[in-house]
């Protein structure tokens, strides 16, 4: 690995499985999935850009390789700098507007990634109490083939015993809150692991470890241990879905909608979910109504029916990820110089910011010769306050009234949501009263 403090990434190097861990939330659900994404990669029309998310994940995962295949440094360099490539040569700017380059301070990823840094070494020095330092294997970023040739990928952080295997796996995400509990992502890469090593593990720890976690209350490492019977198990429903994906392609009927679908690169163009928006469309939009009109008006939903309006509900978030995922589509096809009768791409708005390749140092510097204070104090927030405090002195400010938690606003949720009811009761109807 580079010495400098600096380091040059560009992960469009990687390999691409067809069936990577990664989807297999959507594969063992839906046969269409991958041959759709396939077709479409073939043709180069997926998208080639990544959201400012994605790219931060991208650095996190570098940073944490760097400190781990060296492990010489407890804590990263919080003065590197992390350049990501979503794309080689021009454009300049992908299909979102975001530039195909960024670059990130180690000193704004070291929340994501020293959590994952301080779990990894913890399993490695306890497995190393336990064994001798010969047979305690530590891989990072490394390759596995699961069932090949076409489901393989590259595990965050693996350790290998004689007894016991560990797979890790790194979430920089805010948004999603990921458990490892029968985490099928995780699965798929310790089912690999496990027949790599003729299923000689007696327990196998699949870890998942995530900053956000711990803004809901949670332990940011969540840890779940499972048998290799159940990754023996995993790997047979692997290998049943590749073989139907692979015979019905993306033929019509083969497509099944659901949540599975969010990330789902062929939502586009996926015949299950045009069937769908079509469904939706005669039930949003009046009998008479030609949907080939650039001015549709909806039907009031006061005028629909409780079964319209479930159907409506219950596929909401497909329907939201399937317009979306038309957008970026279409985006696409005119970044690639296409012309689409009707529409145009401009220049979306953005926010003026400071220059990211100057130390905050220097833009300090810069404003004060300005005659402008650079620093201003401010409240910490509760998550900065907790971490400085804990916990229990945090549950102490809760009860003498410091902390307060309002109500949210209400959301209308399926019944499945784990969240209890609200107390309707509660809500004030009444008329105004005088003072």
């Amino acid at each position: 690995m580079p010495s400098s403090s600096e380091k040059d990434v560009n992960h469009g190097d990687r390999a691409h499985a067809p069936f990577s861990p990664s989807s297999t939330d959507r594969f063992l659900v839906c046969p269409a999935a991958v041959p759709l994404a396939e077709k479409l990669r073939e043709t180069g029309s997926i998208p080639c850009g990544s959201s400012k998310h994605t790219r931060r994940g991208e650095a996190g995962h570098e940073l944490a390789e760097i400190h781990l295949a060296a492990w010489t440094n407890p804590e990263p360099d919080t003065d590197k700098t992390i350049t990501i490539h979503t794309r080689d040569g021009d454009p300049s700017y992908d299909s979102s507007g975001m530039s195909t380059t960024q670059a990130f301070k180690a000193r704004d990823l070291v929340p994501y990634v020293q959590p994952y840094l301080d779990a990894v070494r913890e399993a490695y020095h306890d497995e190393m109490l336990m064994f001798d330092k010969e047979d305690v294997t530590l891989f990072v970023e490394e390759r596995i083939d699961i069932v090949p040739p076409d489901c393989y990928g590259t595990s965050d952080a693996v350790i290998v015993t004689p007894e016991t295997l560990h797979v890790f796996d790194l979430k920089c995400g805010d948004g999603k809150i990921v458990s490892a509990e029968w985490n099928k992502q995780l699965m798929s890469y310790a089912a690999g692991w496990c027949a790599k090593y003729d299923w000689q593990f007696c327990e196998v720890h699949l870890h998942i470890v995530q900053r956000a976690r711990g803004d809901h209350d949670l332990d940011p490492h969540s840890i779940f241990i499972c048998s290799t019977d159940d990754l023996k198990e995993h790997m047979k429903v692997l290998k049943e879905a590749i073989k139907k994906s692979q015979k019905v392609g993306g033929s019509d009927g083969a497509g099944i909608t659901g949540d599975h679908c969010h990330w789902c690169p062929a939502q586009s163009v996926c015949p299950a979910q045009q069937s769908l928006a079509l469904r939706a469309a005669q039930q949003i939009f009046e009998d008479d109504t030609d949907i080939a009109d650039a001015t549709l008006e909806p039907k009031d939903p006061v005028a629909m029916s409780d079964a319209q309006l479930q159907f409506i509900l219950r596929n909401a978030k497909v329907l939201r990820g399937f317009v979306d995922a038309v957008e970026a589509h279409v985006a696409e096809k005119m970044m690639n110089g296409e012309d689409f009768a009707g529409y145009k791409i401009i220049e979306g708005r953005s926010s003026r910011t400071w220059n990211p390749n100057m130390e905050d140092d220097e833009v300090a510097a810069a404003l004060d010769s300005a005659g402008c204070d650079p620093y201003k104090e401010k409240l910490i927030g509760i998550t900065e306050a907790e971490k400085q405090i804990g916990k229990a002195e945090m549950q102490i400010l809760e009860i003498d009234g410091t902390i307060v938690k309002p109500s949210g606003a209400p959301k209308v949720v399926p019944l499945s949501h784990k969240s209890p009811p609200m107390d309707r009761t509660l809500v004030f109807k009444g008329e105004d009263i005088d003072d």
